[in-house]
This record gives C-alpha cells, sequence and structure tokens, in this order.
C-alpha cells in the first residue's frame, strides 16, 4: 500500500463521514471529525501554528491549534478558533479562546478570549474568570479534551493561521 492510496482511503472515510450529516450544534463535537491519520500521513509543519477544523455550528466553525497545547501545572491549556461561516470575502473578523483541560479530571473551563475584527487583528486577550466545569461524553470540550490530552488529530488541511483558512474558503 503507497501513501497516495492511504491518502485516498482517509479522503473516501472523511467524505463519507460528511455526508453522514448537517453540522452539530456548538455545545456537541462531531466526534466522527475528529480522528488520528496514520503517521504516515501528512507533511505537518513542526513548527507554529496548525490550524484544523474539528468542529461545526450553523453558524461558526471552530478550529484547535495542537501546536498551542502547553501545561502549566496539573492543566493544559490550548487555542481554540471560532470562525463565522457566511462572513463575506475579505472579512477576517474571529474570536481566539483559550481553554484550560484538566485531562484526568476531565473538567475544562474557558480562561481568555480574543476577538478579532473585520481586518483580521487580535484585540488583547481578556481574561475569563470561568470555574471549572465537568466534560461531557460528546460535548465541544470533550473534543478539545481529545485533541489537548490524547492522541486525536482532526483530519483535513492545516492552516499556518485564521487569515489562511478564511482564504481559503473557510472548508
Amino acid at each position: 500500500m503507497n501513501a497516495g492510496s492511504i491518502v485516498a482511503g482517509w479522503l473516501i472515510v472523511t467524505a463519507s463521514l460528511a455526508l453522514a450529516g448537517p453540522g452539530l450544534a456548538q455545545t456537541t463535537a462531531p466526534q466522527e471529525e475528529i480522528l488520528t491519520p496514520p503517521p504516515s500521513i501528512g507533511s505537518a509543519p513542526t513548527e507554529g501554528p496548525q490550524w484544523r477544523a474539528f468542529s461545526r455550528s450553523a453558524t461558526s466553525t471552530f478550529l484547535i491549534d495542537p501546536a498551542s497545547v502547553r501545561q502549566n501545572g496539573n492543566e493544559i491549556h490550548v487555542s481554540v478558533a471560532r470562525v463565522p461561516l457566511n462572513s463575506p470575502p475579505g472579512d477576517y473578523s474571529h474570536v481566539i479562546d483559550d481553554f484550560a483541560i484538566r485531562c484526568d479530571a476531565d473538567q475544562s473551563r474557558l480562561t481568555a478570549s480574543a476577538e478579532a475584527y473585520e481586518d483580521g487583528v487580535l484585540t488583547e486577550a481578556i481574561p475569563v474568570d470561568e470555574p471549572w466545569g465537568d466534560i461531557g461524553p460528546g460535548s465541544f470540550d470533550e473534543g478539545v479534551q481529545q485533541v489537548s490530552c490524547g492522541d486525536a488529530v482532526p483530519v483535513g488541511a492545516i492552516f499556518a493561521d485564521i487569515r489562511a483558512y478564511i482564504d481559503a474558503g473557510r472548508p
């Protein structure tokens, strides 16, 4: 089996899952979109942001940057972007949130949020004093936890920044 046939197989699986149903509500992560491809697939950059779409709602796509995962004591922090689906071309507005995850305790919380307006320039992150909450099965936060604490890697293209994702047509 060569790399081309492996990639073709993954594309068929991904396309089949995408046709399985409409986007899910923001509170649930479409688990079928969070897959770990074989190590031989892809040539992900080893440095810098690696934004990947991992969940969708009726109004937004959510991207996660696995390269942003960092440990702080017993917490893992990761960056998650919320990008509107129906913005006009050239509108780079989005929000980037910092999530903290307690992997073993199955808890999460939002710790900071920064907004980018149409020009795509992020405002200063605003600290959020959200309490820890339990991560429920099938929830959006479980998707964040799977990428942050586990070996799950969202399938699909890798983007160096949110502008590149938007310029690619918000796939």
